[in-house]
């Protein structure tokens, strides 16, 4: 081996090893931007090389793919039958006769183990997009079905390392045709570009050509049909500004001209005499006949696969087409997505004012507090006297609610009855937030919103509702907890006041006895029950907002009243109550409502921060600056 066919050879690894790398990269982002909807890529030019021209070259043993390619009625079948020397693709004079492209394969190698089981399988590595079916005659490809086929066979006479493939008319009315040969175009590393006087310069064939030229492919021109009798027809002095034109036109820069005559009889037989053909500024000459197959074969092959490949990497890096461009519609995705994100968010800027906690139940919640703090003499008084004054005042109690002309209402269930109205609201508001930003210009917060308001989900969302509130209980314990360290610390605040107040309930509980007995003999045992509770009588007022003359009597020392000094208290913890209630809600309404949403939004939104997209953007860069070329340059 030679020193250049030895740095060939490494470039050729160090290359798959970037493509590989890639490759894996792409599938990664591809199955975790698929998660979240963003469409796969697998329809992309650039993928189709990546997985059908790039990957199948580096995996499997390494053939190169020659495709001959033309318009109807060049005479494409036939030569590529010479070519082969076979009659392998059938011949029809009607236009766009090739329907499915027929591709001859070398005998299997000896010495090459790596080499696949079955054709079938290097085919379909190399062509992923047809199906492989052996070749039984030539008018095979001659017949219409809409699955794309690609007939094969073992060509006898195929050098060694290279496909041969004819295609269909790339300028026929039949459009599949030109899909067909698209495909094949993209996998070829050599194209046999068969022109004619007649076709060389029609758009199709310029578009399929210029195509070829940008994606790096190395064309051979082939003039067919062509006069060689330069006295009665001008062809040949012709041939050179028609080659000029053509590379002009569609960017090929021809790696072989070659002419052969117009010969119906030695075209059937497969005995055309090919010419090469070199031109000078002024003029062109033809060579003697050479042997095209020979000269395929002749081909420096690493260089090609080399260059083919290259050519392959600069189309799918391409910024407007390639993987970036990729990248940039994954990009775009992803702030639609945080665009989808901010506006769920802004849900949780919703008012609605939740009604207040019960004066009753803060009320038992401080008297237990208040009782803890007694000593145990002042808290054993107390209790008997307030469970005796419960028991006495149970009839007048009762005999006023009989005489009532309204019947009372527990303010428990009353504030459970009032929240629940709250929720239900929210979840109405909710809804027509939802509906409403349903019409977004945003596909992606359309797409999450109708999904969430689709079918039943609208009724399970109430039912859900119900259940969360059904589960709160009015006094939980973290709020308990929180009440207990917030009157510690306003006793700790406020010494003098809470001294006054604890002097007051002492003296209660000293009198309570002596009370008893008089109100005993005055026939008001109640009236105890009521001179019993002073201790606690000052916060209670507090909160009714009632202001009694006991109360002020006691007074701070800075000159703020008992009442002055708790109420404030006792609206702070009204206010904490209500915000904790509400947020306790709006939190299980974001887990339970949002969650599912806000994940996959936020999924999408990170995306581009993702270790696969870098991977991909790594990858990418890798092979883009600094891929290998025959000529020592870097893919730029």
């Amino acid at each position: 081996m030679t020193t250049e066919e030895t740095l060939l050879t490494t470039e050729l690894s160090d290359l798959a090893r970037k493509v590989l790398a890639l490759d894996v990269a792409v599938e990664r982002l591809e199955q975790c931007a698929g998660q979240i909807g963003i469409p796969s890529p697998r329809h992309a030019d650039w993928y189709t090389l990546l997985k059908q021209k790039l990957l199948p070259q580096i995996l499997e043993r390494s053939f190169m793919v020659v495709a001959v390619c033309g318009g109807t009625n060049t005479g494409k079948s036939l030569l590529f039958n010479q070519l082969s020397g076979e009659n392998a693709s059938g011949a029809d004079a009607r236009a766009a006769g090739t329907k499915h492209p027929v591709c001859l394969i070398p005998p299997p190698s000896e010495s090459d183990h790596a080499a696949p089981s079955t054709p079938d399988t290097l085919l379909n590595r190399y062509f992923e997009r047809f199906t492989a079916v052996e070749w039984s005659s030539p008018e095979q490809p001659l017949t219409a079905t809409e699955q794309h086929r690609l007939y094969w066979r073992i060509g006898r006479r195929v050098p060694a390392k290279l496909m041969l493939l004819d295609t269909p008319d790339i300028d026929s009315d039949i459009v599949v045709n030109w899909e067909r040969a698209a495909i094949i175009r993209q996998s070829a590393d050599v194209l046999i570009a068969v022109l004619t006087p007649q076709k060389y310069n029609d758009a199709a064939i310029r578009r399929f050509f210029r195509e070829a030229a940008e994606a790096g492919k190395q064309t051979i021109l082939l003039w067919n049909m062509i006069d060689l009798d330069a006295e009665s027809n001008p062809d040949t002095r012709m041939i050179p500004r028609w080659t000029e034109r053509f590379a002009r036109e569609t960017g090929v820069q021809p790696l072989a001209v070659y002419v052969v005559p117009h010969d119906r009889e030695a075209a059937m037989n497969r005995t055309l005499p090919i010419h090469p053909y070199s031109s000078d500024e002024r003029r062109g000459r033809l060579e003697e006949t050479a042997d095209l197959g020979r000269m395929l074969s002749g081909l420096h092959f690493e260089t090609v696969k080399v260059r083919a490949l290259l050519g392959a990497v600069e189309k799918i890096t391409a910024p407007q087409t390639g993987i970036p461009a990729y990248l940039d519609s994954v990009r775009t995705a992803s702030a639609r997505f945080a665009e989808a994100r901010r506006f769920l968010l802004s849900m949780d800027t919703m008012k609605i004012d939740w009604p207040d906690l019960p004066t009753s139940i803060l009320v038992e919640e401080i008297r237990g507090w208040w009782n803890e703090g007694r000593p145990g003499w002042s808290r054993k008084v107390h209790g008997t006297y307030r469970m005796i004054g419960n028991g006495i005042l149970w009839p007048i109690r009762k005999a006023g609610t009989y005489l009532a002309t309204t019947p009372a209402v527990d303010p428990l269930e009353q504030f459970k009855a009032d929240e629940y109205d709250t929720v239900t609201k929210i979840v109405e508001k909710t809804i027509d937030r939802i509906e409403r930003l349903a019409e977004s210009d945003n596909p992606v917060l359309r797409k999450e919103l109708h999904e969430l308001l689709g079918g039943e989900n609208r009724q399970k969302l109430f039912e859900q509702a119900k259940r969360a509130h059904l589960a709160l209980e009015p006094m939980d314990a973290d709020f308990r907890r929180h009440l207990r360290k917030e009157l510690d610390r306003w006793s700790k605040d406020n010494p003098t006041t809470l001294t006054v107040i604890r002097s007051l309930d002492h003296v209660t509980a000293v009198a309570r006895p002596v009370i008893t007995v008089s109100l005993l003999a005055g026939g008001f045992f109640g009236a105890s029950h009521l001179l019993g509770q002073a201790g606690v009588q000052a916060m209670e007022v507090a909160i009714t907002g009632g202001i009694t003359a006991g109360g002020e009597a006691a007074v701070h020392k800075t000159g703020e009243g008992i009442t002055q000094s708790a109420a404030k208290l006792f609206r702070e913890i009204r206010l904490e109550f209500t915000q904790r209630r509400a947020k306790h809600f709006f939190d299980w309404f974001q887990r339970e409502l949002w969650a599912p949403t806000t994940t996959r939004l936020e999924n999408g939104v990170q995306i581009v921060d993702s270790e696969p997209f870098q991977a991909v953007v790594e990858a990418m860069n890798q092979l883009r600056f600094s891929a290998p070329s025959p000529h020592g340059k870097q893919t730029q």
